[in-house]
């Protein structure tokens, strides 16, 4: 047995040849590995009235279920766009059962759910691998995540399995646009007003994520220049304050198209319509009106 290193893999009787199993045993995975044909080959010599016989012995070591498939990570993180098209398909990590043949790897399934599928594939040695395939369109904002459970299922009898969580989480595509609660607000000053005043907290929503739903505010192209001048809007928090003196008898309305663009590649916008008045009789005090 010059190709194994344990001699005590197998022994012989000296009185009768009899063959026996070494105390270590024989593992049929650390002696072949994934091959489907194990033989240990091997000598035996036999002295008789001084005549020596060379008997040539092969013994196959035959599978058992031994082995239950085994996941390399119990948690497996998979992300996905939520604009990806029903079909898309997620390869999953490649679980592993040393056994061969029937009592290896041969069927996965996956915790019922609405959006994800599972379907197995045999690779060109033989093994099988898994990926997780998308049955329906996905809306980061009904549901950011998924918790999966996978089971990988040997062919042995009884069978034995492994189980893995996957944890697949939904990445924003930028399909909502900025929002306010309507369409237009008209807000009321008086003349008397004081530069600085409030006269509109914007509240604009988007409800993407990241770069995709942070809002820049910005006057719409057809303010004019005069209104430039007047009022101020700041970008950020959609504050629009008066900054220049009023003339009740010049032009007593203003009519502001105010944008809210979200920060995403391909940006989204929405315009809210402004109407400021004025009216001849003391300001209110600046509060926290809304375009709502």
């Amino acid at each position: 047995m010059e190709q194994f290193s344990n001699s005590s893999l197998v022994r012989v009787r000296e009185g009768d040849g009899q063959l026996s199993i070494g105390e270590e045993g024989i593992d049929r995975e650390r002696l072949c590995g994934q091959s489907l044909q194990c033989v240990l080959a091997f000598d035996v010599v036999s002295l008789w009235q001084e005549q020596y016989r060379l008997v040539h012995v092969e013994l196959e070591v035959r599978d058992i279920n031994d082995n239950a498939p085994r996941f390399p990570q119990a948690h497996i993180p998979l992300e996905v766009s939520e604009s990806a098209a029903p079909g898309t398909r997620l390869p999953l990590e490649i679980a592993v059962d040393p056994d061969v043949g029937s009592n290896a790897i041969q069927s996965f399934q996956l915790s019922r759910n609405s959006h994800f599928g599972i379907e197995a594939q045999t690779r060109a040695d033989g093994g099988k691998s898994a990926e997780l395939v998308l049955l329906q369109e996905l809306d980061r904002e009904t549901q950011a995540a998924y918790t999966l459970e996978l089971v990988a299922q040997d062919g042995g009898s009884p069978a034995r399995s492994g189980t893995a969580t996957v944890s697949v989480r939904v990445l924003d595509a930028n399909d909502n646009s900025p929002a306010f609660p309507q369409g237009s607000v008209t807000v009321e000053l008086g003349e008397d007003a004081p530069r600085g005043s409030l006269l509109l907290d914007l509240d604009a929503a988007d409800p993407d994520e990241g770069p995709n739903g942070e809002i820049v505010y910005g006057f719409g192209s057809q303010v004019p220049a005069e209104a430039r001048q007047l009022f101020r809007l700041d970008p950020l928090s959609g504050r629009l304050t008066l900054e220049g003196p009023v003339d009740y008898e010049r032009q007593r309305t203003y009519e502001l198209d105010v944008q809210a663009q979200d920060r995403g590649a391909s940006p989204l916008a929405a315009t809210c319509k402004v109407i400021v008045t004025w009216a001849r009789r003391p300001s209110r005090p600046s509060g926290s009106t809304r375009c709502a």
